[in-house]
């Protein structure tokens, strides 16, 4: 994951300085997950080391699970971005880099927490989940393909992910991955084909 990690998802229409404060907190969330963990960690931990205030802090986050919550999803979007993952890509050139990139951030994260992954299993599992969904509709090669065959091979592919990573399977990734990607691709290639009225 990126060391220094950049809102992706704000817009300019958003203060530069809100930017700046958000960015300058979730560097400093993973720099404490890395040292400390996340159960150890506390919000003054966080401020501090971010060099804000815990006044400041609030009003970013609700609380460290919040910013938790949206550290998974701007570093698996960063993740997904430098491993070329991005809009207007054909998706049979994709599919399995984007399983593989998955393999390795859920992987990882999960080494971070070892001790509360469970606990907090669902939110990272929403945050990634609606990262691939948007990563899929992205794709030119997808666009004709309807939303619930999307979302389907959204969860498909981070549930044999999950699953690949929590049973800490002999498996490699690239076999993982070139196992899966022919099933994701069957559910994007259905999906497009059910726009077709002749063939519904």
């Amino acid at each position: 994951m990126s060391s220094d990690i950049v809102a992706y998802a704000e817009t300019s229409a958003v203060d530069p300085r809100v930017q700046r404060t958000r960015a300058l907190l979730l560097n400093a969330f993973r720099a404490l997950l890395h040292e400390r963990g996340f159960e150890v960690m506390t919000v003054q931990d966080i401020a501090a080391r971010a060099g804000v205030n815990r006044a400041t802090f609030y009003a970013h986050f609700e609380d460290k699970y919040a910013l938790f919550a949206w550290f998974t999803r701007v570093s698996f979007a960063e993740l997904c971005r430098e491993r070329g993952i991005g809009k207007g890509t054909q998706h049979r050139n994709q599919v399995g880099t984007l399983i593989m990139t998955t393999c390795e951030f859920i992987r990882e994260l999960n080494r971070m927490c070892a001790t509360s992954f469970k606990a907090f299993e669902p939110m990272v599992t929403a945050e990634v989940v609606a990262e691939i969904e948007q990563v899929l509709s992205g794709w030119s090669s997808v666009s004709s393909t309807k939303a619930r065959h999307i979302t389907f091979a959204s969860w498909g592919l981070y549930g044999l992910v999950r699953d690949w990573v929590v049973q800490r399977s002999e498996e490699t990734a690239e076999h993982m991955s070139a196992r899966t990607e022919p099933l994701i691709d069957t559910l994007l290639m259905y999906g497009a084909l059910d726009n077709v009225p002749s063939l519904r």
